[in-house]
This record gives C-alpha cells, sequence and structure tokens, in this order.
C-alpha cells in the first residue's frame, strides 16, 4: 500500500505540476511577448516601424494582460508618452506643410520659421539612428514610426486610409519652401539670369503636396491643397519673372556683342567700350533691367 500510496502522490505532483506549468506559460508567454515588442516599440532597437494605429492597440492589449501582481506602468506609461508626441508631432507636421505654400513674411537676415520647423521635424523622424541605438533626446519617439500620421478617412467613398504624412512629403515641403524663398529674393533684389531661369525651371519640377486632413480626421474637397495654393500664390509672379528674364535678352546680347567686339576690333563702334563714357552709357541702360547679366558685371569691372 505504501509503494503504491508513494505512486499516487507522485503521478499526482506530476499532473499538478503540468497543470501549473501550462497554466503560468498560458499566462506569462503573452505578457513577455508584450513586453518585447513594447520595448521594440518604445526605443526603436530593430529596423522594424510601426504605425501609430498599432502603438494604440498595445496600449489597450495592456488592459488585458490577467496577471495581477505584474506592473505594467513602466511600460504603458512611456508607450502613452510615445503617442502623445506622435500626436502632436502630427498635427505640428501638418500645420508646417500648410505653411510652406504661403507668402514670405520676414525681415531682411531673418530665418524662415516654416523651414527652420520642417528641418526640426525632418530631424526628429530620421530613421538613420534606427537599429544602430536606442531613442535619444534627439530621436525620442519617431524614429520608427511610418507613416507619420493616423489613419484619415475619405470624405466621399468614407474608407480609411492610411496617414499621407510621410518622411518624403516632409522633404518635399521642405523642396517647396526653399523654392518660395528664393521666388522671393528675385523678387525683392536684382538676381543674375541664371538665377531666376533656375527658379522657372524648378517651378514645372515642384512636387505636389498631399491635402492635410480636416480636424476630424477626414480628407476632402473641404480641405484646401497646399500645392493648389502655391499655384494660385505664384502665379503671376511666375509669369513677371519669365517676362523679366527673357524680354530683355537682345539688349543683353547686344551689350555682350559690343563687349566682345571691343577686346578685338578697332572700328569706332569697337572702341566705344573703352572709354568710360562709352561703359557709362551702356551700364546706364543694362541697370534698368530687371536681372543681373553677366555682360553687366565686366562692365562693372571696367567702368
Amino acid at each position: 500500500l505504501k509503494g503504491n500510496s508513494k505512486r499516487t502522490v507522485m503521478t499526482m505532483t506530476s499532473a499538478l505540476t503540468c497543470i501549473l506549468t501550462a497554466s503560468f506559460e498560458e499566462l506569462w508567454t503573452p505578457f513577455m511577448e508584450w513586453t518585447k515588442k513594447s520595448r521594440d516599440m518604445i526605443d526603436g532597437t530593430s529596423k522594424q516601424f510601426y504605425s501609430i494605429a498599432e502603438i494604440e492597440t498595445q496600449l489597450e492589449s495592456a488592459q488585458k494582460m490577467e496577471l495581477a501582481l505584474v506592473e505594467l506602468s513602466e511600460w504603458t506609461d512611456r508607450l502613452a508618452a510615445k503617442l502623445d508626441r506622435a500626436r502632436a508631432f502630427e498635427a505640428e507636421a501638418w500645420n508646417a506643410i500648410r505653411a510652406c505654400t504661403q507668402p514670405v513674411m520676414m525681415g531682411a537676415g531673418d530665418e524662415d520659421d516654416c523651414i527652420l520647423t520642417l528641418k526640426i521635424l525632418k530631424d526628429e523622424a530620421s530613421p538613420s539612428s534606427l537599429g544602430n541605438c536606442l531613442a535619444t533626446a534627439d530621436h525620442p519617439y519617431m524614429i520608427n514610426l511610418n507613416p507619420l500620421g493616423r489613419h484619415t478617412r475619405d470624405s466621399s467613398s468614407g474608407l480609411t486610409m492610411p496617414s499621407s504624412l510621410t518622411r518624403g512629403v516632409i522633404n518635399d515641403s521642405i523642396v517647396v519652401r526653399r523654392w518660395i524663398l528664393d521666388l522671393n529674393q528675385a523678387k525683392v533684389v536684382r538676381e543674375r539670369t541664371t538665377f531666376v531661369q533656375d527658379i522657372i525651371q524648378r517651378y514645372v519640377t515642384l512636387p505636389q503636396l498631399p491635402t492635410p486632413p480636416s480636424s476630424n480626421g477626414l480628407v476632402g474637397a473641404a480641405a484646401a491643397n497646399p500645392s493648389a495654393i502655391l499655384a494660385a500664390n505664384t502665379k503671376d509672379s511666375i509669369t513677371i519673372l519669365s517676362s523679366s528674364c527673357y524680354s530683355y535678352n537682345h539688349i543683353i546680347g547686344n551689350a555682350e556683342s559690343r563687349l566682345h567686339g571691343s577686346s578685338k576690333g578697332n572700328s569706332p563702334h569697337d572702341l566705344f567700350l573703352r572709354t568710360k563714357e562709352g561703359v557709362s552709357s551702356m551700364l546706364a541702360e543694362l541697370v534698368r533691367l530687371p536681372v543681373l547679366s553677366v555682360v553687366e558685371e565686366k562692365l562693372h569691372m571696367r567702368e
């Protein structure tokens, strides 16, 4: 009987151990998987990107954990902070994208606030350190998020779509803003012909920016498209610049021809630009033009 009792106890102990082990693994394994994924979401130690919706789901799933004695606040607080920054980042980015097509409002020598903001946002979301180091003060939360905004809903179809806010859109906004700053420079200062021509040529290749969502997350015709605003705001300026750049080619060409001839010929016509009076007369004609030509700069050297 003693042998049978001992075997019975051992059998019951083994069975209880198996039951407890299975129960423990059933509870503990999801927790370990959850913490591993949370750590990666927070620190960006892997090369994986996550969406804001995935961060929200991860945070909500913590409430379903059945380990009453395990403290999850270390993870949930950091996930919540990441989510808060992601939402604030999205609002800041869309505001900067809206502003990037607006006219320049700054004094001479001032930095443009819009392009500074876009560059800061670009650096914060830069994935260059992803997989190489933990999230730092310089790259705290955004390095492993993609896209950089929440899902949106199309106002006409009602379909939910991924956010159009990406790192590429921020880069495109910087390109657009730099073009507007150059355009403003050409409007207020007599610039070289090549500089003005470059502005005109870049205009047709400017990237198209997406329409920011409205405050309720809808994307549709009611929201103003930045690229459409840009086209409306700069149409007249481009027309004026084009006229300034190309309408005076005959005057500039004539000055170039006469300057070239003055270095070789000996006729009265050629000798004209070898005199101070001749140079001053030609400059008087060129300085009235809205653009600065190379020949004008060369004549200034002769003056």
